[in-house]
């Protein structure tokens, strides 16, 4: 799906960047060949072991086809970005009746609204993600003063 501003500049380019950040080297519109069709994935996230696919969907129709593209890509899992948390619902049904016709194989498949793919990721790659605590001022002497550094930047 390579259209609108929401799909482009707020889902896909959130992903892009957090993945960025650590390190991997991140392609848009990477273009695979499954089941004799040609397609594109939306992100190809590749790190040096293991590599991930992410699409943004806005309906659930298309489900199956990013499950079949991430699987030819040789992807270890896939994530989908969804705009609404309904689309998203409906994305996990979808996907939930791939797995049990065993169309997903063994991949690794995730459906996230933007604000639950920043929670998963602070969850799961908590070194490169800024805590609460990180943005806090705190007292850098008696004199009243304040400083911007956390209390274990001195560590």
């Amino acid at each position: 799906m390579n259209n609108g501003y929401i799909h482009n500049q707020v889902l896909l380019h959130t992903v892009e960047q957090k993945f960025r950040v650590l390190g991997a080297e991140v392609t848009r519109e990477y273009p695979v060949e499954a089941h004799g069709r040609r397609g594109f994935i939306d992100l190809h996230i590749k790190f040096p072991s293991w590599s991930l696919a992410a699409e943004a969907e806005n309906a659930r129709r298309r489900v199956g086809w990013d499950i079949n593209k991430a699987g030819a890509a040789g992807a270890s899992g896939l994530i989908i970005m969804a705009p609404t948390w309904q689309v998203a619902r409906a994305c996990r049904d979808e996907v939930r009746q791939k797995r049990n016709r065993g169309d997903a194989g063994s991949l690794w498949i995730c459906v996230l609204t933007l604000g639950a793919f920043q929670q998963w990721f602070r969850i799961n790659f908590p070194l490169f993600s800024p805590s609460f605590e990180a943005s806090k001022t705190f007292p850098a002497s008696e004199s009243g003063r304040t400083s911007t550094s956390t209390p274990y930047s001195k560590l």
